[in-house]
C-alpha cells in the first residue's frame, strides 16, 4: 500500500490559490478549497485551524511575497526611468499569469473580504504607487506629476485586467503592457 504524501502548509496554500483568485473570498466554498488542496475538509483545517479567513490569508500573505518580488524590486533598481518600468512590467506579466490574468488582491476585496482585507490589500497598492511614484520623480518631473504618471501605469494596468478577464483572453493584457513599454517615460 502507498503512503499519501504529507503537504506542507505552504504547498497547500499553493494549491488554494487558483480558488481564491477565481471565487473570490466569498464564492470560495470549502468544498472547492479542500478539493483545490487534493484533502478532506478536516486535513484543510489541520493546516488552517482558523478556517476560511486564515487561508485566505495564507494565500494574501504569498501575493504579497510575489507582487514585492516581481513587481516592487525592479523599482528599486538604478538606471533610466524606461528600463526600471520595463523591468517592473515584464515583472507584472509574471506576476498575473493567468489566462485571462486574474487580480487575487483584488478578488479577495469583494464582499466578506472586503472588511478582513482591504487594509492589507491597500497598503500594497500604495507601496507600488509610491514607488513608481519615486522612479518618475527620479528623472526631470516634479512629485505631482511623478504622482500622475504613477497613478495612470497603475490604472491601465488594473484596467487592461479587467478587460482580459471580461473577454476571457491574456491577449488584452499583454497587449496593453506592451504599449506601455513603449511610452515615453
Amino acid at each position: 500500500m502507498q503512503r499519501k504524501l504529507r503537504l506542507t502548509t505552504r504547498e497547500v496554500t499553493d494549491r488554494l490559490i487558483h480558488v481564491f483568485r477565481e471565487a473570490g473570498y466569498d464564492g470560495a466554498s470549502l468544498e472547492a478549497l479542500a478539493a483545490a488542496a487534493g484533502l478532506t475538509r478536516g486535513s484543510l483545517y489541520h493546516h488552517f485551524p482558523g478556517g476560511k479567513a486564515q487561508m485566505a490569508e495564507a494565500v494574501l500573505n504569498r501575493a504579497g511575497a510575489a507582487l514585492s518580488q516581481d513587481i516592487l524590486m525592479p523599482l528599486r533598481a538604478r538606471g533610466n526611468t524606461a528600463n526600471i518600468i520595463n523591468g517592473m512590467l515584464d515583472g507584472v506579466l509574471k506576476y498575473y499569469d493567468g489566462d485571462p490574468p486574474i487580480c487575487l488582491m483584488n478578488a479577495l476585496t469583494l464582499g466578506e473580504g472586503h472588511v478582513l482585507f482591504a487594509e492589507k490589500v491597500e497598503n500594497a497598492v500604495t507601496a507600488w504607487h509610491r514607488m513608481l511614484a519615486g522612479v518618475f520623480s527620479s528623472g526631470a518631473i516634479d512629485l505631482k506629476d511623478a504622482n500622475n504618471e504613477a497613478t495612470d501605469l497603475l490604472a491601465s494596468i488594473q484596467g487592461a485586467l479587467i478587460l482580459s478577464r471580461v473577454v476571457g483572453t491574456r491577449q488584452v493584457f499583454e497587449d496593453q503592457i506592451e504599449r506601455l513599454r513603449h511610452h515615453n517615460y
